[in-house]
């Protein structure tokens, strides 16, 4: 079976210039489960109060879509995202040798253990995981 994730509501927002108002993020998630998308990535609750309450509503619309919201490999990024009543979360972590040891300070096997960690806390609050590798 093919499922169709749509993340414009996100990923659309990266665009240089590109903000959604709350209507519009409301209309456009109404539009994509009209259309049949399987699930709807609502946006990443932690990077603004407006997106948190635009996930909170569109995941309590009752759509046959399921909702996803994004979040970092981090245990309070998931606790956010379970506070909006999604199905889903998009945890996304860096896996780059060089990123990691740069930015993160830490090695490929400290990564897996805390993706892993943060995949098995969310499974374990009742979520659905996507796991994206960022920067690969």
């Amino acid at each position: 079976m093919v499922e169709i994730l749509d993340t414009t509501l996100r990923e659309g927002e990266q665009t240089p210039g590109v903000t959604f108002k709350q209507e519009e993020r409301l209309k456009i998630a109404c539009l994509l489960d009209d259309f049949g998308v399987n699930i709807i990535e609502a946006g990443h609750p932690v990077v603004s109060d407006d997106v948190l309450k635009s996930v909170k509503i569109i995941s309590n619309q009752g759509y046959n879509a399921k909702i996803l919201a994004h979040s970092r490999a981090m245990k309070k990024d998931i606790d956010v995202a379970r506070s909006c009543d999604v199905d889903w979360v998009g945890i996304f972590f860096c896996i780059s040798n060089e990123r990691l040891e740069q930015q993160f300070r830490m090695n490929l096997n400290e990564a897996i253990d805390l993706i892993t960690s943060t995949i098995e806390y969310a499974k374990d609050h009742g979520l659905k995981v996507r796991f994206t590798p960022e920067d690969t």
